[in-house]
């Protein structure tokens, strides 16, 4: 195995394993899937929606099937 050399400072190039703990925090940090290319993630307005301004908006709760 070859050991690597830092051109700074002349000393060995030394890491650790990768620890569960660190793939964690990868993913906390870094693991949030993009929107894809093209899509908004905020809400969508009444023209977005297609609607006239005068079109009165319910929400409807949506009941789950168990």
């Amino acid at each position: 195995m070859a050991t690597a050399i830092s051109e700074a400072t002349g000393l060995p190039i030394r890491t650790k394993a990768k620890t569960e703990a660190y793939a964690d925090g990868w993913d906390v940090i870094f693991g949030k899937v993009p929107a894809p290319l093209g899509e908004d993630t905020r809400p969508k307005d009444r023209v977005k929606l297609g609607l006239s301004p005068s079109t009165k908006v319910t929400e409807m709760p949506i009941k789950e099937s168990k």
